[in-house]
């Protein structure tokens, strides 16, 4: 699940709001772990994705510590926000570790992904 990277102010938005229904997405296929590609995926998940996510051994290992360090560094930042009182209301994480551990129990590390059918758009 994509996650957009720049500015605080510009992205916490775009990673906190989806343009569908999390909870109407059937199952995902990640490519691989980089943070820009799976760093939403605790975010789709709390927001009502259930399905699982098909990908690699590998990138289920390197998700596992890549989006836990990323809930860590959420919620450092929002620690730092806060206490700084930057901003019109207390800053929140987009994530949290408890998320992530949600998320990863969707990950299926599959040698091959399987063939699927996907019905016409």
């Amino acid at each position: 699940m994509r996650s957009f990277q720049g500015r605080r102010s510009d992205t916490y938005e775009l990673n906190k709001k989806f343009k569908f229904d999390p909870a109407k997405v059937d199952a995902m296929i990640l490519s691989h772990a980089h943070i820009d590609h799976s760093g939403n995926i605790p975010n789709l998940v709390k927001s009502g994705f259930d399905g699982p996510i098909y990908t690699t051994p590998a990138t289920v290992d390197l998700c596992d510590i890549m989006l836990k360090d990323s809930a860590y560094l959420q919620q450092r930042d929002v620690e730092w926000l806060n206490k700084k009182k930057r901003g019109p209301a207390p800053a929140e994480a987009l994530y949290s570790l408890e998320d992530v551990e949600r998320a990863l129990n969707n990950f299926q590390g599959l040698d091959t992904i399987p063939q699927l059918k996907f019905p016409p758009v």
